[in-house]
């Protein structure tokens, strides 16, 4: 019976038009390399190549959702009906992946309430055996009822095994394998597990000499002598002693005789599974077991302690070097006046009253910071980045009330004007650095001395990897660096956040001990925040130097005044740079673009001055805030920057589509006065080129070592986030975001044409083997398909959406349709070249 017109004709429009684009595709002449480069698309090798609807996405994980949905609930591959080879799925289930809708705030404190009584989770005080408030605590403590809709234990071993116990305790995923289990987990696994094991090996027993009295009686003869009956009895009686003394074997021999046949050749197939990549490059068909390092993991330095949490939410801890500093600068403190703020905004938030308050690593992302402070969660933080004119009259050298969306002008103009002159007429001398009026007690970091003698750094010659928004946090810190990485700094983190001891945004902050150079950068958009906020990292934190942020093109940052927004009122630059840089002991640089709108490039005429400003470093992206990530950077410009600064000796870092070592030792070349290039999306991309740059070498990684940078990062991710199911997931959501970047990289061997460029367009696609094919699949499905590789299967109802908009091109798929349709209309349906087509290809939210 053939379908309704209603429903046929929408599939059959589709599927008729996606035939079009693909006869359209194979009627055009065969361009060669080099025109297909300077086209923007990658010249990826014929045989290689398929057409957008022919493309496949693989997913092929036992027990994979994806693989499950599309077999209506089998655990083989094949999309349901198809036909497909076991280790093919079809692209369409995974589509709704992407369709994922923001949970408002009144449905997110739902949530949070119910999941407090709910059984899936375990108090964590009582889970290490400190809950302070026993019966009368509102989350969880019946360990019964957790273990039975806990998830299954993962394969391998605990990440901190080698150390004297596992902080997670039960609720560890690998809980069952402690070496040293606490109270809990001894009484509810490991006891149980021996009883189980006792009373399996009593069962083998008893069948044993069951089964050897029913073979001694078969052989005896009816009607025997007495003699024979006795012998008969004692050689019964051997083979009973004999079970019963190797009884420990028993059990597991009882066990295999009981499973299923599949079940018996599970560990060979996990073997089999951990050497895969060595043959093929097949995926494989169970979890794979993560590396464990063999001594115990090292505990995160820059951790926010409760007492200077309390005293920062409180409005107790003394900014006397930051105030006077500012004093000095005639710049009047917002901030000061007792509790002020702080006390307005020492409750609620992600690290108030209201939220978890969790210090294992949490991280916070800044669009999620600053939509909570346009959403007026944050009184205290949306007051104190974006005050109305009247809180903010004039100081002086400028015009603190203006707006941050307007355009520069008036004294900002005269300012811009007078930079060309010489230091002591374009501005007044640095400030020299206050001594506080009283000694600032230590409150961050045990055992941390004062230094007072100013730092020094030097850049030059090595390889510097950009804070990263989301992705750049301390695990994938913790690759970059065992890969080549010389010098890392943690994410952008919101200077008003941080003083009021919001823990989501301290963790920002976390350093490893392998990180030797380590950096972190703040954002804020007014003097007297950032003062406050850099005595705070001078006395808190271990840091070699400070970087703050001029150039995040985020709509809610540029808003608050911070960001890129910075570039429009210059003087208020000057005031933040010289004041951070009074109270800092170590270095103090700043990176920026080259200007806010197009056309008018500001850059060239700060960077002489920023070393008078108190600036150690200037790192300079090579395009404006308003051109965000399209197009490419302009590095004529950077070098014009660059030799503009040379008489001030301040050094300059170029960034901007740095994808290779190509890429890298070419802006070197052309711009001698170049200390180093900043590498951030070729980081996420490939990692690996850290390793390129100092080998100077293409390295054509394959599949089964791309997977194990994977395994990596989930191991760094469970010792830094937890191993319990909560730090499972979080390391799954932050490997997902990754996955969202590493899809975007074209093996070596697939190319024509050398090396690869920031903005080719990969066209659609297969490796050289089935695991090369899924990870370069822009399917966020088979990106949840590779994690269930490594972290096992997903939770019911999981969805993913990435963060950030990454690509700067079109999807494929939008091309080839807008192809058929006309070149007046590109994929999104807004007319090509415009703003809004713009948008539409590079993404609102597009961050990198």
């Amino acid at each position: 019976m053939p379908a309704p017109d209603g429903e046929a004709a929408p599939a059959s429009a589709a599927t008729a038009t996606a035939a079009t684009a693909a006869e359209t595709r194979q009627q055009r002449p065969r361009l060669s390399p080099e025109e297909l480069a300077a086209r923007g698309e990658a010249p990826v090798k014929p045989e290689f190549l398929r057409t957008t609807a022919a493309r496949v996405h693989v997913g092929a994980v036992a027990g994979c959702r994806l693989v499950s949905s599309s077999n209506g609930g089998s655990s083989g591959g094949g999309a349901a009906g198809s036909g497909a080879p076991p280790s093919v799925a079809a692209a369409g289930p995974g589509e709704n992946q992407r369709e994922v809708r923001q949970k408002s705030k009144k449905q997110i404190k739902k949530e949070r309430s119910q999941q407090r009584f709910s059984t899936s989770e375990l108090c964590t005080w009582f889970a290490l055996g400190k809950c302070p408030y026993g019966a009368d605590c509102r989350f969880n403590h019946d360990v019964e009822a957790y273990l039975a809709s806990k998830a299954e234990e993962l394969p391998g071993s605990c990440p901190f095994s080698a150390a004297a116990h596992c902080p997670f305790g039960i609720t560890c995923r690998w809980a069952s394998k402690h070496a040293r289990p606490d109270a809990l987990t001894q009484q509810y696994v490991h006891d149980k597990q021996s009883a189980a094991a006792a009373a399996s090996a009593q069962d083998a027993a008893a069948q044993g000499q069951a089964r050897q009295g029913q073979e001694q009686s078969d052989m005896a003869p009816a009607g025997g002598v007495t003699g024979n009956v006795e012998m008969a009895g004692t050689e019964a009686a051997g083979p009973a002693l004999t079970t019963a003394g190797a009884a420990p074997a028993a059990p597991a021999a009882a066990q295999q005789e009981q499973q299923p046949a599949g079940q018996q050749e599970q560990p060979a197939e996990q073997e089999a599974g951990q050497q895969w990549w060595r043959r093929d490059g097949t995926i494989p068909a169970a979890v794979l077991e993560l590396p464990v390092v063999a001594e115990p993991p090292a505990e995160a330095i820059n951790v926010l302690s409760k007492d200077l949490q309390s005293k920062l939410r409180k409005g107790q801890y003394d900014f006397g070097a930051a105030d006077a500093v500012l004093a000095s600068m005639g710049i009047r403190n917002h901030r000061g006046g007792g509790r002020g703020q702080q006390e307005r905004g020492g409750r609620g938030g992600r690290g108030g009253r209201g939220g978890r308050g969790r210090g294992r690593g949490q991280e916070q992302q800044p669009e999620q910071a600053a939509a909570a402070e346009e959403g007026g969660k944050q009184p205290a933080e949306a007051e104190s980045l974006e005050e109305p004119s009247a809180k903010r009259p004039k100081v002086e050298g400028g015009q603190e009330g203006a707006l941050p969306g307007a355009a520069a002008g008036g004294d900002d103009a005269a300012y811009l004007d007078g930079l060309g002159a010489p230091a002591d007429a374009a501005g007044a001398a640095p400030a020299a650095p206050a001594a506080p009026a009283e000694p600032v007690e230590p409150s961050g970091v045990v055992g941390r001395d004062q230094p007072r003698e100013k730092r020094t750094i030097d850049f030059r010659g090595k390889t510097f990897l950009a804070p990263l928004t989301t992705v750049g946090n301390l695990p994938f810190r913790r690759l970059c660096k065992s890969l080549g990485a010389d010098i890392t700094c943690g994410e952008m983190a919101l200077g008003t956040n941080l003083l009021q001891g919001q823990p989501s945004e301290w963790a920002l902050l976390k350093r490893h001990k392998d990180e030797d150079c380590f950096g972190v950068q703040l954002c804020g958009g007014y003097a007297d925040t950032m003062a406050r906020c850099a005595q705070l990292v001078e006395d808190a934190c271990q840091v070699d130097f400070v970087d703050l942020n001029f150039g995040c093109p985020i709509d809610v940052v540029c808003s608050k005044g911070a960001g890129s927004a910075c570039l429009l009122r210059p003087q208020r630059m000057e005031q933040i740079v010289r004041s951070m840089s009074s109270v800092l002991s170590c270095p103090l640089t700043f990176k920026m673009r080259k200007g806010y709108h197009d056309g008018s490039d500001i850059a060239h005429t700060l960077v002489p001055q920023a070393a008078s400003w108190g600036a150690s470093a200037i790192t300079l992206h090579g395009r404006t805030r308003e051109q965000r990530y399209s197009r490419l950077a302009d590095w004529p410009y950077i070098k014009r920057c660059v030799e503009a600064a040379e008489p001030s000796g301040i050094q300059m870092v170029g960034n901007g589509d740095v994808f290779s070592w190509e890429d890298h030792y070419r802006h070197l070349e052309e711009c001698p006065g170049l200390a180093t290039t900043y590498i951030a999306r070729g980081a996420l991309i490939k990692p690996w080129i850290f390793t390129e740059i100092k080998e100077r070498r293409h390295w054509d990684i394959s599949a089964g070592e791309r997977l194990d940078f994977f395994k990596r990062f989930c191991s760094f991710g469970l010792e830094h986030w937890g191993s319990d199911s909560r730090g499972v997931e979080t390391t799954r959501r932050f490997l997902l975001e990754w996955l969202s970047f590493t899809h975007r990289y074209i093996p070596v061997g697939l190319l024509e044409v050398l090396p690869q460029r920031m903005h080719w367009r990969p066209p659609a696609f297969v490796g050289r083997s089935d695991l090369e094919t899924l990870l370069a699949s822009d399917n966020a499905a088979d990106w949840v398909a590779i994690s269930e590789m490594l972290l096992g299967p997903a939770p019911q109802g999981f969805v993913f959406s990435p963060k950030h908009k990454a690509n700067s091109y079109a999807r494929r798929e939008g091309a080839d349709l807008a192809a058929v349709a006309g070149p007046a209309v590109p994929a999104g349906g807004a007319p090509a070249g415009s703003p809004a087509g713009a948008r539409q290809a590079g993404g609102e939210e597009e961050e990198y």
